[in-house]
């Protein structure tokens, strides 16, 4: 699923989807209870992933702090605590300084990213070409 969603540019639409201390349509900062809207990049692929199989799981994304030397993560959806019997995935995502985020991709992570974007820049110094990198990890398990 994380393959094919940033083939098709959704996973990379997904991360950038950010604004308000949210993920766009979040009721908080801890991410989605659930599949994400439909207004959401990854609401289709996660639905015919895991829609009706009885398949919990968590997104969570990971990204570099304090010049790389510490991990940082926001959960992008959260449906609990993996069983004994969870999977996990990972996926690593290039952001650049032009990527727009927020639900109307208002603002360029060059311009804004450090001051409302969940992910600072890996250089302070110089977002412009490269943001960050992260690292996308889906957790899935039966209910």
């Amino acid at each position: 699923m994380l393959t094919t969603a940033e083939a098709s540019g959704n996973l990379t639409a997904a991360l950038l989807y950010y604004g308000n201390g949210s993920f766009v349509g979040a009721e908080s900062g801890d991410g989605y209870a659930g599949i994400p809207p439909e207004s959401h990049p990854l609401h289709d692929p996660l639905t015919e992933a895991f829609g009706d199989r009885q398949i919990a799981f968590d997104i969570d994304v990971y990204y570099p702090e304090d010049g790389g030397n510490e991990t940082g993560d926001t959960p992008m959806v959260d449906m609990g605590s993996p069983s004994d019997n969870a999977a996990t995935a990972s996926l690593r995502v290039a952001l650049y300084g032009d990527d727009r985020f927020g639900e109307n991709g208002g603002q360029t992570l060059a311009e804004n990213g450090s001051a409302s974007y969940f992910a600072p820049p890996a250089d302070p110094g110089d977002s412009t070409v490269l943001y960050t990198v992260v690292e996308v990890r889906i957790t899935a398990w039966q209910m």
